[in-house]
């Protein structure tokens, strides 16, 4: 899939993902583009709630948002659902465009062209 295709795709509310080859885990990682709330702005100020506000600003900023997990696989098909304390990693990271994320995932060895509807990936 190449870039626009994906922005597309990303801007209708899809979600695209690789599964990572780990013996004995279950990892991932999952891309979306997040929409900041419409009328935030109109209806609150900085001083009404610092934090969300903050958080709609990082969203604007920087709306791809980058999702790396990994669960030992044990605990993936356990009967329990999984608890902060089970993911060896389970990490977030935001950029301002689909380059960035391209090249953030290269230095993974992941190629964006290659990504997978999240749907498509083997576990979710």
């Amino acid at each position: 899939m190449d870039i626009s295709q994906l922005e597309y795709q990303l801007n209708k509310g899809n979600n695209f993902g690789f599964n990572l080859e780990k013996s004995g885990l279950v990892s991932w990682v999952i891309l979306s583009k997040q929409k900041p709330v419409n009328r935030f702005f109109k209806l609150f100020k900085r001083f009404d709630d610092p934090v969300l506000y903050d958080n709609q600003m990082l969203i604007i900023k920087s709306p791809y948002h980058l999702w790396i997990a990994a669960i030992k696989r044990g605990v993936f098909e356990g009967d329990q659902f999984p608890s902060n304390e089970d993911y060896l990693v389970n990490d977030s990271f935001r950029f301002k465009s689909l380059e960035e994320v391209r090249d953030f995932l290269s230095q993974m060895n992941l190629i964006l062209s290659d990504i997978k509807w999240a749907a498509d990936l083997e576990f979710l």
